[in-house]
């Protein structure tokens, strides 16, 4: 893993700059309505790149942990019981609960290694909720890219989160992510849960077709879904943070 460094990887104040994302934007007649503003410490970037590196090994930790945050039984007070099935789950699950638990998302957890099993009662705060649903990966990724731009020393690159963009037609759009380069903009649409379609992917994208390069980064995803999805979307499709940051 990438380790971030806390005095130089929060993302960037929108810069001054002639073609910034708005303008650009504006230029093909699109309105930004609005973008994540909150920067973000490192230590949540760090701990984002922790579970998109290791996403194969902790995703059925994560899938219980998020199905319960999600949907909660309010009879058993949040409570979850994981128990893996190899002792290569068990470890990183366990990896995963330790570096979650100083930050508050577990009231308490414990961990037993003769079933291979992690429990405890989670914290039911918004925040929580939103980073394991999926903003982990959003962050992973601007946090790749925030990366990449100061290995490479670009200066005129910016990077958006979360944009709700109005097209000419008055219809309201939900990107992920965009990166501005110079006068491009690269689009990239996020997925750590559900399997996607390229049907989906062309359909979200339409709209932005000639405005924007599209990419898509989607951890829950087999090397062979993603050439499926590139081969009839004609969207690249990265599956993990190094093929994305090779990408970038």
């Amino acid at each position: 893993m990438e380790l971030i460094n806390p005095s130089q990887f929060t993302l960037p104040e929108i810069p001054a700059v002639r073609n910034s994302i708005s303008e650009i934007l504006s230029e093909q007649n699109m309105n930004l309505v609005s973008f994540a503003r909150k920067n973000v410490p490192a230590g949540v970037y760090n701990l984002a790149l922790h579970i998109a590196n290791h996403f194969r090994l902790v995703y059925p930790f994560l899938g219980c942990v998020r199905k319960q945050l999600c949907y909660p039984d309010k009879s058993v007070e949040s409570s979850f019981v994981y128990t893996a099935n190899t002792a290569v789950e068990y470890d990183a699950a366990v990896s995963l609960a330790k570096k979650l638990r100083p930050c508050g998302f577990f009231m308490n957890f414990s961990f037993n290694n003769k079933t291979m099993s992690v429990s405890g009662r989670l914290t039911n705060i918004t925040a929580y909720i939103e980073f394991i649903s999926g903003a982990f990966a959003e962050l992973a990724a601007a946090a790749l890219i925030n990366k990449s731009i100061s290995d490479l020393h670009i200066n005129d690159a910016e990077v958006m989160r979360n944009l709700v963009i109005e097209s000419k037609d008055g219809a309201q759009h939900e990107l992920d992510l965009v990166v501005r380069h110079g006068n491009r903009l690269l689009c990239i649409e996020v997925k750590s849960g559900t399997k996607f379609c390229p049907e989906q992917l062309l359909t979200a994208t339409a709209s932005f077709s000639g405005v924007c390069d599209v990419a898509m980064f989607s951890l829950n995803t087999t090397p062979e879904e993603a050439q499926i999805a590139h081969y009839f979307s004609g969207v690249p499709v990265f599956i993990t943070p190094s093929a994305l940051k090779r990408h970038i």
